[in-house]
């Protein structure tokens, strides 16, 4: 993935969602200045999105990012 894109897209939108595979997804939003970010896995039981690990708060969205691609090697 191109990470200057995806910094582009969380500025314009104010969220950004990378699906890591068809059971996990980075879902990060930015809120006052500040980026909040999660790990959320596909619950089949319930057929929804449920929180496995939040990450740090960071108020630079490019470190953030390149952080968890870093993790999740996308």
């Amino acid at each position: 993935m191109n990470i200057k894109k995806l910094i582009k897209r969380l500025k314009e939108d104010g969220y950004l969602e990378i699906e890591i595979d068809s059971t996990k997804l980075i879902y990060i939003c930015e809120t006052k200045g500040e980026y909040h970010s999660e790990l959320d896995f596909w619950n089949k039981k319930t057929q929804d999105w449920e929180l496995l690990q939040k990450f740090k708060v960071s108020k630079d969205p490019e470190k953030l990012i390149n952080n968890i691609a870093e993790i999740y090697n996308f």
